[in-house]
């Protein structure tokens, strides 16, 4: 729970500088979105899409086996 806590606290503290050239705006404050480029932004898709993927699984699993029981007639 502790790295959800850091991660929330990363998010919501988050700031924005824009570069021109070579002279850079003020920091501003990102109320939302993820940082494209960040160095959690790969990782954190993959989990994400990883615990998609799992979850759809065992949803179909369970699925089946309901549909299996219904047709034998077994619980």
């Amino acid at each position: 729970m502790c790295f959800v806590r850091l991660l929330k606290h990363w998010h919501k503290e988050q700031t924005m500088q824009i570069k021109w050239g070579k002279h850079f705006s003020e920091p501003f404050h990102v109320p939302n979105g993820v940082g494209q480029g960040g160095a959690l932004s790969s990782y954190l898709l993959a989990v994400y899409l990883v615990h998609g993927w799992t979850t759809c699984l065992r949803l179909r699993s369970t699925r089946k086996n309901f549909n299996d029981s219904r047709s034998t007639g077994r619980k």
